[in-house]
């Protein structure tokens, strides 16, 4: 009887998780999808030994490697949900591994609390994806070293501090709870935090970080605002999808003060035929105020492409690349760079970048669909749409929309 009373606890458990985890993933795509393409957007992953090491050279970086190599799949947002359920699912497990009991319901319940954390922290964008790779691997870490009896841990975790430190960063420190929790060994676990701190402190000194970022970990917290609102990155979502109607109807449900907001909905309801071009360019406003933000830069990056503004569309896509607060490069600038490039003639400038983003998982093809148009210029003049800007570009014709 009370192997089955513990059996059925232990699977409902596992059901909540379940659910739980389903709900998390319907929760940022449903609510949330304009955050992970906001997350997508500000990085850029590439496929070789530099990328790596450049992150392998400062604290926690195989954690920051391994986080924007997850956040590229954010392109899809359903990619980006599944994402955000299974590591809901997988880091409840470790915990549940490290602290949870079938025997004990209401202890197990515990293993939920960093799940749960994690995910109130996903919904804020200054919280890059090093954070939840680092728990995740200390977790994982921490039940290895479990199964070792008392001696093979304190030896285990004496040399995991330094190099655990140095891979994911200060997070390192959850691979003591099986010496706390499980064995209640004080002292060597103060000893040991001392030597984490010891290695933070020297660390500190080799990089380009002030010690203040190093010990709260170089890339778990971005304490800058320049992302934006949730409102520039939902217009951005949506002008970015064309989804023209969608840009008015909030506006006319909402309203803003954002110019960058404002221009886009003035391109939309022209594109819907609510308003004629020249009442459209009468209303175009452009200022360093619609670039007052990475998404809100982005989303003038689109609206001066539609309407054949390319210089401006390059300037804008640049500023919002240069703004992201880690000062990581970004694929969809790139992207837009490419393309203004070829269009305004240069060439060698957009086979650079070409050759960046075919370093990609998702934006390969479409760079060496580009690399052909940038190695014969002859061919933009047969393509509908980059002849047709090109065109503006050179003679200065009346502006297009498509």
């Amino acid at each position: 009887m009370m192997k089955a009373k513990t059996y059925i606890q232990h699977n409902g458990l596992w059901l909540l998780v379940a659910v739980l985890g389903i709900a998390v993933s319907g929760y940022f795509l449903l609510r949330l999808p304009f955050l992970l393409l906001a997350r997508e957007q500000a990085q850029l992953f590439l496929w070789n030994t530099d990328y790596l090491m450049e992150r392998l050279v400062v604290p926690g970086g195989l954690a920051q490697y391994l986080g924007e190599m997850m956040v590229q799949f954010f392109l899809n947002p359903l990619a980006g949900a599944i994402w955000y359920g299974a590591l809901f699912v997988v880091i409840t497990w470790l915990s549940f591994l490290l602290i949870g009991s079938p025997k004990h319901r209401y202890l197990s319940l515990l293993s939920l609390v960093p799940s749960l954390v994690l995910t109130y922290l996903w919904t804020d964008i200054r919280f890059p994806m090093t954070l939840t790779v680092a728990v995740l691997l200390a977790l994982a870490l921490a039940v290895c070293v479990q199964l070792l009896n008392r001696k093979a841990q304190l030896a285990v975790l004496t040399v995991l501090m330094p190099v655990g430190y140095w891979l994911i960063g200060p997070a390192i420190v959850l691979t003591l709870i099986p010496i706390l929790y499980k064995r209640c060994n004080i002292v060597p676990a103060m000893a040991l935090v001392i030597w984490l701190v010891a290695c933070v402190l020297g660390s500190a000194r080799v990089v380009p970080y002030p010690l203040k970022q190093v010990a709260r970990g170089v890339d778990y917290y971005l304490d800058d605002t320049k992302f934006g609102t949730y409102e520039d990155m939902t217009y951005d979502m949506l002008v970015r999808e064309q989804r023209w109607s969608a840009v008015v109807n909030r506006y006319h449900e909402q309203g803003s003060e954002s110019l960058a907001i404002r221009n886009a909905v003035g391109l939309s309801m022209f594109q819907l035929q609510q308003i004629d071009q020249q009442e459209m360019l009468s209303h175009f406003e452009f200022s360093t105020k619609a670039l007052s933000s990475i998404s809100s830069a982005f989303m003038m990056s689109e609206v001066c492409m539609h309407v054949g503004m390319v210089n401006i569309a390059q300037r804008a896509a640049f500023e919002a690349m240069e703004a992201i607060p880690n000062h990581n490069k970004s694929a969809r600038a790139l992207h837009r760079l490419v393309e203004t490039n070829l269009i305004t003639g240069q060439t060698d400038v957009a086979l650079k970048y070409i050759a960046i983003l075919e370093q990609t998982t998702f934006y390969r093809g479409w760079a060496s669909r580009m690399r052909v148009l940038a190695e014969q210029p002859q061919q933009l003049d047969h393509h509908p749409y980059y002849h047709r800007l090109k065109e503006i570009y050179e003679h200065g014709n009346d502006m297009f929309f498509y």
